[in-house]
């Protein structure tokens, strides 16, 4: 926090709505891709074996 008494100045902090939404639009789909693969891998095992490692 910048004291504006102090230095003569502050900084205001903006955060433009288009950045915030295309950054949680971004990670969402990279989350969604890379869940995607090992998925699909999991999906194809046999279920016998998944419980029997457990």
């Amino acid at each position: 926090m910048i004291n504006k008494q102090s230095f003569g100045w502050t900084i205001q902090f903006m955060l433009p709505m288009g950045v915030l939404v295309e950054a949680v639009v971004l990670a969402v789909a990279v989350a969604l891709l890379a869940g995607y693969v090992p998925a699909r891998w999991a999906g194809k095992q046999p279920i016998v074996e998944g419980l029997r490692y457990e």
